[in-house]
């Protein structure tokens, strides 16, 4: 396929991720936007993928998508981020990505990040990571409160993800209350998930029958690719 016909497939299949999350539409989706130069996206489509792909789908075809994600995975960043109280909401370079706990790694890019977690409350928590290809890395953020409210000791809330198997990835943890120092960077090493994350049984729902028709050049986009092109098609 030519660039533009990459750019176009992504643009159908991110409007019928849109409509319609399954699992094969994020197969799909994720590997075009490997071939596109966007690991970041990649990986996190086809983690979606992997983590709901039915027992019926051949392991071929399993093992397809795992080594798209190892190919998309060596090339970003992974931050395993614990906040100390629960319901807080936490960003990174400011653009939001869930309320503590969280329940996965977060991918980004390589360098350097700024993570963040807010509560009213309490003061804001920044911490600045570096980042490398392929590594992992623990942020702790602790929120202390505002001044005037009461002191309250807070237990630190782990992420409560199941943790997929891998090689281990050295890891340095970097905690934050208010304003902290920038962490050291780490090389990290390439992480294969072995064991996905579930993903939440509303996304693994079947669709109802009031949901969205995916437009025809859609479905035969989804037909075309079959989740991930097959090994050579790159």
């Amino acid at each position: 396929m030519m660039a533009d016909q990459w750019a176009r497939a992504e643009a159908l299949l991110r409007a019928a991720w849109q409509l319609d999350k399954t699992y094969d539409t994020a197969g799909n989706l994720g590997n075009v936007e490997l071939k596109n130069g966007k690991p970041r996206q990649a990986a996190e489509h086809l983690r979606f993928c992997l983590s709901a792909l039915p027992p019926s789908e051949p392991v071929s075809q399993r093992d397809r998508v795992q080594r798209r994600f190892d190919e998309a995975r060596k090339l970003i960043a992974a931050l395993d981020i614990m906040v100390n109280v629960p319901g807080a909401e936490v960003s990174i370079d400011g653009e939001p990505v869930g309320v503590a706990p969280i329940p996965a790694e977060v991918f980004v890019d390589p360098g350097d990040r700024v993570v963040t977690a807010k509560l009213p409350g309490y003061d804001a928590a920044h911490v600045l990571v570096t980042t490398v290809k392929g590594g992992s890395h623990k942020v702790t953020l602790l929120l202390e409160r505002a001044s005037g409210a009461p002191a309250v000791e807070e237990p630190v809330v782990a992420s409560g993800r199941t943790s997929p198997t891998a090689s281990p990835s050295p890891e340095v943890p970097v905690y934050a209350s208010g304003t902290a120092p920038a962490g050291s960077a780490v090389p990290g090493s390439s992480l294969a998930i072995k064991a996905p994350l579930r993903a939440p049984a509303s996304a693994l729902a079947a669709p109802s029958s009031s949901a969205p028709v995916l437009p025809p050049e859609v479905a035969e986009l989804r037909e075309l690719y079959q989740y991930a092109t097959p090994e050579g098609g790159r």
